[in-house]
């Protein structure tokens, strides 16, 4: 649970250098042959990822029906102390935290390997990966690469912080070329350096009840 938890899902923002980075993502779905029944999600959110692998996530995710109908609206936001091996569940609305001491642990980030142009992250990220150019992302330099194939899967990774990715785009088709799905990831904000240490515990103040796993 804490391995998981301690991403929130944010799986995108592995990376191997300590930095803190605002990002956003929209994905939607549509199920049917007509424009009626399309899923959508919008989220934003904050990661600040330390050096020795502790975490701090916080996002808000709003999700539509028939992609303009506003259907819920969540936040969240969780701690993960690597030293302390705990994870803090936090509810900024009540001021409350639950806490949770793991059995398990993220692990450090191991350094990141020298990867000539990021085509090696490019391949993990894509399969077959053509490099397709560069440009900037979040004021960034990124090397963009795209997947061999007939939808659309491009990525664009930073080669001055470990090939971090900063912007994800895909896209699938039907058979007459109308799209069935759409994915968009991008960093809007990247701060390289370890974060500040007061982002590893709830505010002073807020109630923090522990729980068993």
């Amino acid at each position: 649970m804490c391995l998981a938890a301690a991403y929130l899902g944010i799986w995108q923002l592995i990376g191997t250098s300590p930095h803190t980075v605002t990002f956003d993502m929209e994905r939607w779905e549509n199920n049917s042959w007509g424009l009626h029944n399309i899923e959508r999600d919008r989220l934003s959110g904050t990661v600040a990822a330390f050096a020795d692998g502790s975490r701090m996530n916080q996002a808000t995710v709003i999700h539509f029906k028939h992609y303009f109908v506003r259907d819920f609206q969540w936040a969240g936001r969780n701690i993960y102390s690597r030293q302390a091996n705990v994870l803090y569940l936090v509810d900024d609305q009540t001021k409350k935290a639950t806490r949770w001491h793991c059995t398990c642990g993220t692990g450090k980030p191991a350094p990141p390997v020298p990867d000539q142009g990021c085509l090696g992250r490019a391949k993990t990220q894509l399969g077959d990966a053509i490099r397709v150019g560069e440009g900037t992302v979040a004021s960034i330099h990124v090397i963009r690469y795209r997947a061999a194939g007939r939808d659309l899967h491009e990525a664009a990774f930073a080669p001055r912080f470990g090939c971090d990715l900063l912007e994800e785009r895909r896209a699938t088709y039907n058979i007459i070329g109308i799209p069935t799905s759409w994915y968009h990831f991008v960093v809007r904000s990247y701060v390289p350096g370890e974060p500040k240490s007061e982002l590893l515990s709830p505010p002073p103040g807020y109630a923090v009840q522990d729980k068993p796993l």
